[in-house]
């Protein structure tokens, strides 16, 4: 019993900041404050294998929101997300990407 309390402690401990950081790029994307949007999205992309921030992050890519405008990145994105089964992000992906 113990070992699933600690197992859980030790498992929401480790959740929490990466929440917290996700969060603050949401706030950053959403002030407009696309370069600190985009380096929290990326790291959180290539460090935690975060989805919803693969998913900002390839909107960003495709509107070239704190980085260069780069559709193939973008495509890129959405097929990782497409691959992680985040059916509702890659489904909008998918759909905003190829539109263009």
């Amino acid at each position: 019993m113990k070992r699933i309390i600690y197992g859980l402690l030790l498992f929401f401990s480790l959740s929490v900041p990466v929440w917290a950081d996700f969060n603050s790029g949401v706030v950053a994307y959403l002030m407009g404050e696309y370069d600190k949007a985009f380096a929290t999205m990326q790291s959180l992309s290539e460090t935690a294998d975060h989805g919803y921030a693969q998913y900002y992050l390839g909107m960003m890519y495709l509107k070239g929101q704190g980085a260069r405008q780069d559709l193939r990145r973008s495509r890129q994105m959405a097929a990782v997300i497409g691959r992680k089964r985040h059916s509702t992000g890659a489904v909008q992906s998918r759909q905003t990407v190829y539109e263009r």
